[in-house]
């Protein structure tokens, strides 16, 4: 998935963060179901066996709902791109501010001052749009992509077993905690 045309019709990416967002949504759900299954076990022994299944049962519906990786490894592309897209969108937008600097404090010494200074005029608002819009989007993305492997990482209610999703946690969690914050 490029990040440049994305931007221009985000539908993709839009549907990857909806789909997240409400796995994360379902995924809370199951949570407040295991712990009540786990406080109801303290109180009524008698019914231990249909807990422990039901605890279970959550705790497999839950690992179900994070199995989300068709999802999220091509989102974390997109991120990965549009954090390099929003590198050349700054790179682009200082250079013509130099310019437009150079311009107008007489260091520039060219006939094309005028086209300069119209480039200028012109491009400088609409880089600036787009670096915002690309720095808005990264932090959606990163936002959800944040709370996927902060749930990924509760193992407080998911603590049943932890069969294949450990490993899976450790790679999304490796792949995620990268701190990109220096691009905002």
């Amino acid at each position: 998935m490029n990040a440049e045309s994305s931007l221009r019709s985000p539908a993709e990416v839009n549907t990857c963060l909806a789909a997240i967002k409400e796995a994360l949504r379902q995924v809370t759900q199951v949570d407040a179901q295991i712990e009540v299954a786990r406080q109801l076990k303290a109180t009524r022994p008698d019914l231990a066996k249909q807990l422990n299944l039901a605890e279970e049962f959550y705790v497999a519906e839950r690992e179900r709902l994070l199995d989300l990786e068709d999802l999220v490894t091509p989102l974390s592309r997109f991120y990965e791109g549009l954090a390099s897209l929003l590198e050349q969108y700054e790179r682009e937008r200082l250079t013509l501010e130099c310019r437009q600097l150079l311009v107008e404090n007489g260091g520039f010494d060219s006939p094309d001052i005028v086209s300069i200074r119209e480039e200028g005029r012109f491009m400088l608002p609409q880089l600036t749009q787009r670096c915002e819009k690309v720095v808005v989007t990264l932090q959606e993305i990163r936002e959800v992509l944040d709370e996927y492997s902060s749930t990924l990482s509760d193992v407080r209610l998911h603590g049943l077993k932890q069969r294949e999703s450990s490993s899976r946690k450790q790679r999304c969690t490796r792949q995620f905690s990268g701190n990109r914050t220096s691009l905002y």
